[in-house]
């Protein structure tokens, strides 16, 4: 089967990683025998993908083809529909003249990326048209009128609507009133996650994230201070990078547990995998997800988690993977960090793993997906 895969963009440091998860599930599809190419255009005044215009390559298995278009509108939000129109159409020209004309087109973030009309118009070609919603702002209702209309023509339009997790399946449903069913298709526990049998004897929490407000890592860290300051053998790691790094980092110094805390800051995937499968237990305590990736991530290293009702991730929480808590009720966090430290020899690693495969593997969303291509 021939697919194209469009995302938001080529992950890389400049643009924090925008795009991984898209980049993976393509390189998933391409992993079981499909032809597939992973397609990303964006506009922007400097965050360009190696370099300015079109640009092709192999990796692992897929071709990648990226269109850097300098566009300094980005900045104010502006969107030149004629004018993105012509330049994806170019794009894809060129990628249709090496590829030939797809089976499937999967779009990704379809409110944020893309140009509907022209997307739309490969059904005329004998195209299957998939999309998926990830965003946090479709979620929030945070999106313009421009986004709000593409959104609902994919989701009126498209053979297939899929969201990864049924809040934002709700808000896609309340923002474009449309009649067509809409699909949930989890986010996928990457094969880099694995379980890790080696301990050095220190118990770690390890928080995973952008440090944005949202995911009230502050919370966190004062609830980890006031259960184990001072305590040997217990550790807090924090995974990712942001705006409130420093601010962090500060609040930190001040409660006197600096000893006790590890930032790592940003990281590759390779490492954010060895960092969680090092630890003992993940804490998500966010006001708002999507979905929840370190979740599952942290479940198919075999660990325990402690996650706000604001996850996504299953329906029905399995109380033997974790806790599920409100995300604002910190003597909650605070009991249920120290339950999982005191019990922890009571969680079934196995079982964890085992779930997270069942329900998260590659070869799992790629039977789900299989059945919206065909």
């Amino acid at each position: 089967m021939k697919i194209w895969v469009i995302g938001r963009s080529y992950p890389m440091e400049l643009n924090n990683m925008q795009g991984s998860f898209e980049l993976e599930q393509a390189k998933m599809l391409g992993k079981y025998g499909n032809d597939v190419a992973y397609l990303a255009c964006v506009f922007h005044p400097f965050k360009k993908i190696k370099k300015w215009g079109f640009c092709g390559w192999q990796e692992d298995g897929i071709s990648v083809y990226t269109n850097s278009q300098f566009y300094a509108h980005e900045r104010m939000k502006l969107h030149l529909e004629r004018f993105q129109t012509w330049v994806w159409k170019k794009f894809l020209e060129k990628v249709e003249a090496t590829t030939g004309i797809p089976d499937v087109i999967h779009i990704h973030y379809p409110a944020n990326i893309s140009i509907v009309e022209l997307m739309l118009s490969y059904q005329e070609k004998g195209t299957r048209i998939i999309c998926t919603e990830h965003w946090t702002q479709v979620l929030t209702g945070v999106i313009d009128s421009y986004e709000r209309r593409r959104l609902k023509m994919y989701a009126d339009h498209a053979d297939a609507f899929l969201c990864v997790g049924p809040p934002l399946k709700k808000a896609v449903r309340e923002i474009t009133g449309t009649k067509k069913e809409i699909f949930v298709v989890p986010n996928i526990a990457n094969n880099l996650f694995q379980p890790q049998a080696v301990r050095d004897g220190v118990f770690r929490f390890v928080a995973v994230g952008g440090m944005r407000p949202v995911k009230q890592f502050d919370k966190i860290i004062v609830s980890f201070s006031k259960c184990f300051k001072g305590k040997e053998g217990v550790m807090l790691r924090i995974v990712g990078g942001g705006v409130e790094e420093q601010d962090l980092m500060g609040l930190v110094d001040k409660l006197g547990i600096k000893d006790q805390v590890e930032f790592t800051g940003k990281l590759y995937r390779e490492q954010v995998a060895e960092k969680v499968a090092s630890s003992d237990a993940l804490v998500c305590y966010s006001r708002l997800e999507t979905f929840g990736v370190p979740i599952i991530e942290a479940w198919a290293c075999g660990i325990p988690v402690i996650a706000t009702t604001a996850a996504a991730v299953c329906e029905e929480w399995d109380r033997k993977l974790g806790f599920q808590i409100p995300p604002d009720d910190e003597e909650e966090l605070q009991g249920k960090m120290m339950d999982l430290f005191t019990h922890i020899k009571d969680y079934d690693s196995q079982y964890i793993r085992e779930y997270a495969m069942e329900h998260f593997s590659e070869r799992k969303v790629y039977e789900m997906l299989l059945g919206f291509y065909q």
